[in-house]
């Protein structure tokens, strides 16, 4: 009862009002659904179709962290400055300023998250670090030309800090955590951890020959990824605030039955419209009691030869059961048919 209270008092302090009665539901509701709920394993988590959709979307958020080229900045700074013209001390100081930027900015992007959405604040780090990219990668080409440059790779690095620490130094967790309950969220996080740490692995060791072979091009692989991940997040990634884990997982599902559906129009546009436009008229006739197929002439053929004074012969099969008794029509499409009447 004690605790009960000490996580109410704790509450209003973290809210900065008294009125948390429904932070404090939503926290039963979740307790509730967690005991009632299953823990998935990694592979049911893999192999289920609703919850892949989310997984992957995870996975990606993950790669969007390290693939940006922000452990280049953190493990290689120094070098970096270096080579684009500042001291060594100079450097230093500059390697110093990034660790305090992103410092300052995660403690930032802390109320952003709650105010913009999760959505648009990684859209916007990805969109700004892809800016600041191309800087560092002009700083780097023309440091030569002009001796003021190096100041601008610093500043370029620097923004470049800021945007990740607003956007994917911290969103990607987040989201990855809100996509699932509470049954399959263990197995999904280790599976983005696992990820994480494997893609910060490769960047971190395959970045200097990177930077061997691509000298001042070093960063622009990191500026196509960051486009594509920024287009990956506008189209696939769905806003999470002050969304519950149904409702997310509605979205999924609606997505998926969309998806689905297009891709049955498109089979049956595949299949039938041909048919219907390329090849020949069916029509149904009933004699004597059974129903016959008439195959006609092909549709372009009516469209550009057919006439009363001047048309080839046509034929028409009738089909009853599975004989085919062919039958030779009159030369004119007006006798063609009073034929067809008298059938």
């Amino acid at each position: 009862m004690n605790g009960g209270r000490l996580g109410v008092t704790a509450l209003r302090r973290l809210r900065a009002s008294n009125q948390v009665e429904e932070d404090i539901e939503e926290m039963r509701a979740e307790e509730r659904a967690q005991s009632a709920e299953a823990t998935i394993s990694m592979r049911e988590l893999i192999c289920s179709p609703t919850l892949r959709a989310p997984l992957i979307i995870g996975v990606v958020m993950q790669l969007s962290q390290q693939l940006s080229g922000i452990n280049a900045v953190f493990y290689y700074s120094t070098g970096l400055f270096i080579s684009s013209g500042l001291t060594e001390e100079s450097a230093k100081f500059a390697t110093i300023g990034i660790g305090a930027i992103m410092v300052g900015m995660t403690i930032v992007s802390i109320p952003l998250m709650d105010r913009t959405g999760r959505r648009t604040l990684h859209l916007y780090g990805l969109g700004g670090m892809f800016i600041f990219s191309i800087f560092i990668t002009i700083s780097f080409l023309i440091k030569e030309m002009i001796d003021w440059m190096s100041y601008l790779s610093v500043v370029s690095t620097l923004g470049f800090v800021v945007f990740f620490a607003v956007g994917p130094g911290s969103i990607p967790w987040m989201i990855t955590a809100e996509l699932f309950s509470q049954g399959p969220r263990p197995a999904a996080m280790s599976i983005a951890v696992l990820i994480n740490w494997i893609a910060n692995f490769v960047v971190g060791i395959g970045f200097p020959t990177m930077k061997t072979a691509l000298e001042n091009y070093t960063f622009l692989p990191f500026s196509a990824f960051l486009a594509i991940f920024w287009t990956f997040t506008y189209k696939k990634v769905p806003e999470t605030k002050n969304k519950t884990f149904e409702e997310i997982l509605a979205m999924f599902r609606h997505g998926n039955d969309r998806v689905a559906n297009t891709a049955c129009l498109q089979v049956f546009l595949r299949l039938y419209l041909p048919l219907l436009w390329n090849y020949e008229h069916v029509t149904m006739k009933k004699t004597d009691g059974v129903l016959m197929n008439v195959k006609r002439v092909d549709i372009q053929q009516e469209r550009t030869g057919w006439s009363e004074e001047n048309t080839s012969a046509s034929k028409e099969t009738f089909v009853s059961g599975t004989e085919e008794t062919p039958l030779k029509l009159t030369n004119t499409f007006k006798n063609s048919r009073s034929s067809d009447q008298k059938l």
